[in-house]
């Protein structure tokens, strides 16, 4: 009964303006009986105190969609305060699925107005990433066109010093260079050479 009375006088102070009472009595009604309904209805008032409250507004919509992933009405809150903080990606992803599950005129007017802003940063995004992609893929065939250079460099440095191994002259046969055939040169054939014989003196006295 209290929660209840909190929240008539909270919808009465929100449509004098008053929306930081209504806060206040909502809250109030929160700390005696929980309701995703109640919590919405903070976040949604959270947009409109002066200054707006977005951050806090996000925070009481997570906290209903912890409890229920489908909850249009989170989703509608929170896609405004997305939109109102310039988040237009977010945005447009909650008012989406929101007018997806649960459509109505105002959210889908708002969803349009959200989405060509979302679209701009969608497509600015699309090409970066082809962008990205482009100069990776031209790295990938420079490192490519390096390494078969390299190859090719060292194939060719291969071929050379095989050819230059070939072409080297061979060991010098024939043995020793001039050599001398019939052993010594200026050969004595035919024994001593005269005049190494014994003297001629000698040979007399000999036959003597």
């Amino acid at each position: 009964e209290a929660a209840q009375h909190a929240k008539s006088e909270a919808a009465a102070a929100a449509e004098s303006g008053d929306y930081d009472k209504a806060i206040e009595l909502l809250t109030e009604s929160l700390r005696n009986q929980f309701s995703n309904l109640t919590l919405c209805r903070r976040a949604e008032y959270l947009l409109h105190v002066n200054p707006p409250r977005p951050n806090a507004c996000i925070h009481d919509c997570e906290a209903v969609l912890n409890r229920n992933a489908d909850s249009a009405k989170a989703l509608k809150i929170r896609g405004k305060a997305y939109a109102m903080m310039e988040k237009w990606l977010e945005a447009a992803a909650d008012l989406r699925r929101a007018c997806v599950i649960d459509y109505d005129e105002s959210t889908d007017f708002l969803r349009k107005e959200v989405d060509v802003k979302a679209h701009e940063i969608e497509e600015r995004q699309r090409r970066m990433d082809q962008a990205k992609r482009e100069a990776e893929e031209k790295e990938k065939e420079r490192r490519a066109q390096a390494y078969r250079e390299r190859v090719m460099r060292e194939r060719e440095e291969r071929k050379r010093e095989e050819e230059e191994q070939a072409n080297m002259p061979e060991g010098m046969p024939g043995g020793m260079p001039g050599g001398m055939p019939g052993g010594m040169p200026g050969g004595m054939p035919g024994g001593m050479p005269g005049g190494m014989g014994i003297p001629a003196n000698l040979m007399e006295a000999l036959k003597a």
